[in-house]
């Protein structure tokens, strides 16, 4: 059993990578290849790979080390300074595309409205490790636009956890999700205040840890140990571990635990995620996946409405930018309707969870699963074909003799 584990994962990891590589070359989103490698490898085609339990506890763990990595490198105050632009924007890019697709499915979808729902919501709700890589990479982070989008797309995705939530809850009411996802808000609230105003003792005590073992890998286990208890604390009442694990990530910032500290974590929880747990995750959801040959002309009509709600979502998002952005920047408007179309990771999240708790059945999993890999490359076409000027992304280069540095690079 252990080496048949060690070789499906060795199999994924390396089918991933690959894949996820050769479509970033191609200007592509790298999750998408990803997926696709799954697919590949699983029942719809190859089928040499079976997903099962083990595997499904590898993706568990691989999605918590992913969100709780975005709310490490982003802070309470950043998004509560942008939180009317922001939510906003939400509206704009995932509220009311998710409503007008929802409106679509539900008169050519025979199933219950919980799958339906489910379908749309996995479609069409924004993406945060998706967007915020494309924030980084075109140096947008830095800027009140950046931290606007990043804002939004956190807002959006909580939204997205709790209506995922209501639905696994359905039958003790939205009161059973609402009340205690506030109650939890408060305390983190308070909780954020409190360690905030002592953050120098904060950072003191993890300082002494430090220096009494001599080592930061007590440190690094103290900082999961407290994500995965606050990720448990999330899940017990109902409300998704993976919400948790982003506010706890959320409450681990810059200003808490130093810089040194804090670029330290960064850096090795990047890693990590970007060779191992992504690929992972990404490769394990396409290979769950079944496609039915014979219902390709529902998911082609399915398809047809989600890229409608896309479409919808970018236009929207265009035009708003358009009003939020500094006049000296109104070129960039296309770009963030781009970035902000990001699609893929967090639906695919919803889409696992939703399989694992019986929301769905495989054949809504897997009309998910192929929309997202077809919107994925859509989005990376969309945004890739975008001009980006000089000022947009910019590089060091260094020179060993000379040891200078140099902005040269330029996106076409």
């Amino acid at each position: 059993m252990a080496y048949n584990i060690i070789l499906d994962i060795l199999i994924i990891l390396t089918a991933a990578i690959i894949s996820g590589e050769i479509f970033e070359q191609l200007n592509l989103p790298g999750i998408a290849g990803q997926l696709l490698s799954g697919l590949v490898l699983g029942p719809s085609l190859l089928n040499i790979i079976t997903y099962n339990n083990e595997i499904s506890g590898i993706t568990s763990i691989a999605i918590f080390f992913i969100v709780f990595l975005i709310g490490i490198e982003m802070n309470t105050d950043v998004l509560m300074m942008h939180f009317k632009k922001a939510f906003t924007l939400s509206i704009v890019s995932f509220i009311i595309p998710f409503v007008i697709e929802l409106f679509l499915l539900i008169h050519i979808l025979n199933i219950g409205v919980t799958e339906t729902s489910i379908i749309a919501l996995a479609t069409v709700i924004p993406s945060i490790s998706i967007i915020s890589v494309l924030v980084k990479k075109y140096s947008l982070m830095k800027r009140d636009i950046g931290k606007i989008i990043i804002s939004s797309v956190v807002i959006s995705d909580i939204i997205g956890f709790i209506i995922l939530s209501y639905f696994s809850n359905a039958s003790n009411g939205l009161s059973s999700v609402l009340l205690p996802l506030l109650l939890l808000l408060i305390l983190y609230f308070g909780f954020d205040y409190i360690i905030n105003k002592n953050k120098w003792a904060f950072r003191k005590f993890l300082n002494i840890i430090w220096m009494k073992f001599r080592s930061t890998h007590f440190s690094y286990a103290f900082l999961i140990i407290f994500g995965l208890l606050v990720s448990m604390v999330f899940n017990s009442i109902g409300i998704s571990y993976i919400i948790g694990a982003f506010f706890a990530g959320l409450i681990i910032n810059k200003g808490i635990i130093g810089n040194e500290y804090f670029g330290n974590v960064s850096r090795t929880l990047n890693r990590i995620n970007d060779s191992f747990f992504i690929p992972i995750f990404f490769g394990a959801a396409g290979l769950e996946a079944v496609i039915a040959y014979s219902n390709i002309s529902l998911m082609l009509e399915i398809l047809i409405f989600v890229f409608i709600a896309f479409i919808i979502a970018y236009i929207l998002s265009f035009k708003l930018a358009k009003s939020i952005i500094d006049k000296k920047e109104k070129d960039r408007s296309r770009k963030v309707a781009g970035i902000i179309s990001g699609r893929g990771a967090v639906g695919i999240a919803i889409a696992v969870i939703a399989l694992n708790e019986g929301l769905i059945n495989q054949g809504a999993y897997s009309i998910i699963i192929t929309t997202s890999v077809v919107v994925s490359i859509i989005a990376g076409i969309l945004l890739y074909g975008i001009k980006i000027n000089y000022k947009d992304t910019k590089y060091v280069k260094s020179k060993s003799s000379k040891n200078k540095s140099k902005i040269s690079q330029k996106y076409k």
